[in-house]
């Protein structure tokens, strides 16, 4: 059988669906040799073959051009494999399929194919925060009180305010002490009575927390302790009042898009007194800025903030203790556990007396000791004064320790450089792409288990699909 043959030199990729264009140089007739196959065909050729020809085309179906060679009848053989792709073409391009990779990708999408180098660059952007929120050098004391004719309630006090305060506590001791006799214990069980229903000054300086800021305040209010007067005015603060204010912070971003997620960029949210927080990349690709809400209590110190985008995104929500507690009164050492072990060592001493083993084994600086060199009285005496003294000691700070640390709210972005630019991979093996479409509106594509329909042998569909999953020129 003796047909046309066009043979050509032609330029192309093995994985590309290009066809020759221009001058063949024409065959008028070539025979096919006995049991050959049409997917992989030899033609038998007599007279000059173009050595330089590596392409051919017979009855529409394109062929690699594998090797040439002539046997001793002058007879040229012209050995061929198919080009399934440039032969069905027109099947593939307008085929639907999962595009896994193309020439127009997505560059939001992570591409697993590219490492990040080891070394990160990072850069941080600032906010402000206003002392109304945090500033611990014009920290605050805040006094929780319960009294008559009005003075229960929040008070603001200075340092040395506060110290006032619990100097008139020992006062108000020292005028209870002197007014009374301790002689026994009936008289001083009475004395305690006294206290009960007269108001005990110590009981009643419930509290007082020290603040890095100076809280909102309203009125001047004597403060009584009980029915004690204590002579001291200190504003009030509403016991509801917050601080609230909201600091933003700009996002920083990698340089190039693709590196804008979390396969090569990493953030993280330092919050004084919260600590830092780690916030995904995927979250801020196309955000502007970052927003901290902070919302203080005035009389706890107790901060809650909610950080979200400048596009409204909420991130999450924080809390803390910015305040720490000073143990006085009710909150250190309270009145009331003093009468009792002061009427314990009083019955003891009065009733039975004070043995001098006993004597000598209570410690010289112990309520138990006290009565046993002065009685009653100098027992409750350094009770109250074990007040004034645990007054004068700081609390523990708890979480308020990162107020040591840093005041000043920072978002840095850390970021890796990819194993190799974009702008290179694009010709090779596309971008991250990741959508069915149709095959012919790309010009390079990797696809996920394509099946190209067409009037082909199975082998040759095959063949179609197994190239398309490796990646396929469009052209």
């Amino acid at each position: 059988m003796s047909l046309p043959l066009s043979l050509y030199e032609f330029n192309k990729r093995k994985n590309s669906t290009k066809q020759p264009t221009g001058t063949a140089i024409a065959v008028p007739y070539v025979d096919l040799k006995e049991s050959t196959s049409l997917n992989s065909p030899t033609f038998l050729l007599s007279g000059s073959v173009p050595f330089n020809a590596n392409y051919c085309k017979y009855e529409g179906t394109y062929y690699w051009i594998d090797d040439i060679t002539i046997d001793a009848n002058n007879l040229w053989n012209i050995q061929c494999s198919i080009d399934p792709l440039a032969t069905y073409a027109n099947e593939i391009k307008s085929t639907r399929a999962y595009i896994e990779y193309s020439n127009v990708g997505n560059s939001r999408l992570t591409d697993d194919r590219l490492s990040r180098l080891m070394n990160a660059h990072e850069t941080t952007n600032t906010g402000i925060i206003s002392s109304r929120i945090l500033d611990p050098n014009s920290g605050s004391v805040v006094i929780y009180t319960v009294g008559d004719d009005g003075s229960t309630g929040c008070f603001l006090a200075s340092q040395g305010l506060a110290s006032q305060l619990l100097n008139k506590v020992y006062a108000w001791w020292s005028d209870f002490e002197n007014d009374h006799t301790w002689t026994d214990v009936i008289e001083t069980l009475k004395n305690l009575g006294l206290l009960i229903i007269g108001g005990d000054a110590a009981a009643n300086l419930k509290s007082a927390r020290y603040v890095p800021f100076v809280p909102t305040s309203g009125e001047l209010v004597k403060i009584h302790l009980g029915l004690y007067d204590t002579e001291i005015k200190l504003p009030s603060v509403d016991i509801n009042a917050r601080n609230i204010e909201t600091c933003t912070i700009t996002v920083p971003h990698a340089p190039n898009t693709y590196q804008r997620n979390s396969q090569f960029s990493e953030y993280t949210l330092y919050i004084p007194a919260i600590g830092n927080i780690s916030i995904s990349a995927d979250i801020l690709a196309d955000e502007t800025s970052v927003n901290i809400e902070f919302s203080v209590a005035c009389c706890t110190g107790d901060m809650a903030c909610r950080v979200y985008t400048g596009s409204g995104k909420t991130i999450g929500t924080y809390g803390a203790s910015l305040g720490y507690d000073i143990p006085i009164g009710s909150s250190g050492i309270g009145l009331k556990s003093i009468v009792t072990s002061v009427a314990a060592v009083g019955a003891g001493a009065v009733s039975g007396g004070m043995g001098a083993a006993a004597a000598k084994s209570a410690t010289a600086g112990s309520i138990a000791g006290k009565a046993a060199a002065g009685g009653i009285k100098a027992a409750f005496g350094a009770a109250v004064h074990g007040v004034q003294y645990t007054a004068t000691t700081v609390g523990g700070l708890g979480s308020s320790a990162a107020l040591g640390l840093d005041l000043v709210p920072k978002l840095t972005l850390s970021y890796w450089d990819a194993s190799d630019s974009k702008s290179n991979i694009e010709p090779i093996i596309g971008y991250a792409t990741s959508k069915v479409d149709t095959i012919g509106n790309y010009t390079f594509v990797k696809t996920g288990q394509a099946s190209v329909s067409g009037i082909a042998r199975g082998v040759i569909l095959d063949m179609i699909n197994d190239y398309l999953s490796g990646g396929v020129y469009i052209e």
